[in-house]
């Protein structure tokens, strides 16, 4: 009996010990206010913020265009412009889950998850006009950089790993790729983001492929590549390095040296990670079903949990003008963090 006494003594302490390395100490934990949600009808997958003007792949609903400025400037409630979904004539969305902008060229990217790309250019405020569907079948995140000539998507691709196409406007107003490539991987790419002449991508089970960008024209040059736990799914650059959603595996810190990358730092290791997203020293993590948790990054080789807030099913978030938009199956909520 006393061995038994003994054995469930040990087991208490260790639980204790380990829950108290899993949450962080109640005073500091950051709090959130919801300030409001843009009803999106379909799942909020992701958004782009553009001069105030909220470009948001709203699932089955297509995509929609919203203005901020107004609650951005007074609190006012923001102002759904236009957007196109299912029934639109002209072409056929199923479920977008992204949506890039290139305001130089005044053009709208919807990425339909595993699908091909649809162009759309804005013609004003509230028109806009359906140029087709580009890149390839496979594709599940893309990036954009454009110059004055036209614009270059890079895609993630399941079938042809790292793809890009450059576009050029034709004299029949219509984008069309005038040179490209598909640059293999092996593995199946999930993720990508670009920062300067950086461009990133994960590779599911492989871990993170970093490149270096010469110019919109040429082949990326892969330079470094790191291995990671889980299933790597999106990428983050910053100035402080590569953040990593690795689903089951938490996330990691990789940190850059001019084109080299340094040791993953394995944090959140008990929480199942989509995306990751960073202002200064606050990093915000998409949990999926779990919501979003904050960490404190000014030593990110250390992250410090800050909490997790059930707030519904998040995709991803993003900062913009001092607040989170977190980007869920209720619509696209608008927080704000009080440290």
């Amino acid at each position: 009996m006393t061995g038994i006494k003994s054995a469930l003594y040990i087991v208490c302490i260790s639980f204790v010990f380990l829950h108290s390395c899993m949450e962080p100490e109640s005073d500091s934990v950051w709090q959130i206010d919801q300030i409001t949600t843009l009803n999106t009808v379909g799942y909020c997958r992701s958004a782009v913020v553009v001069d105030d003007t909220a470009y948001v792949a709203a699932g089955q609903n297509g995509f929609q265009i919203w203005n901020l400025s107004d609650f951005f400037s007074s609190g006012s409630d923001p102002a759904l412009i236009t957007g196109m979904d299912v029934y639109t004539p002209g072409q056929d969305f199923d479920d977008i889950s992204q949506v890039e902008y290139s305001l130089m060229h005044s053009v709208i990217f919807a990425v339909e998850s595993n699908s091909l790309v649809h162009i759309i250019d804005k013609l004003d405020a509230d028109s806009l006009d359906w140029d087709g569907s580009k890149m390839s079948e496979k594709t599940r995140e893309i990036r954009v950089v454009d110059d004055v000539g036209g614009f270059t998507i890079y895609a993630a691709d399941n079938d042809d790993g790292l793809k890009w196409n450059y576009f050029e406007l034709q004299s029949w107003d219509e984008w069309f790729h005038t040179s490209g490539n598909e640059l293999f991987t092996a593995g199946k790419p999930t993720g990508i983001d670009i920062e300067g002449s950086l461009l990133a991508q994960t590779i599911d089970q492989t871990g993170v492929n970093l490149y270096q960008l010469s110019d919109i024209t040429s082949d990326p040059v892969i330079v470094d590549s790191a291995d990671t736990q889980g299933n790597a799914d999106k990428v983050t650059i910053t100035d402080q390095g590569l953040f990593v959603a690795s689903e089951g595996g938490g996330a990691y810190y990789i940190s850059i040296s001019g084109t080299s990358l340094g040791s993953p730092v394995q944090f959140a290791e008990d929480l199942y990670v989509t995306h990751v997203s960073v202002s200064g020293n606050t990093a915000v993590l998409a949990l999926g079903s779990g919501g979003i948790a904050f960490y404190d990054i000014s030593n990110p080789v250390s992250p410090q949990s800050r909490g997790i807030h059930k707030i519904g099913y998040v995709y991803k978030t993003i900062f913009e003008s001092n607040y989170v938009l977190a980007c869920s199956r209720e619509g696209l909520q608008i927080l704000s963090i009080q440290k």
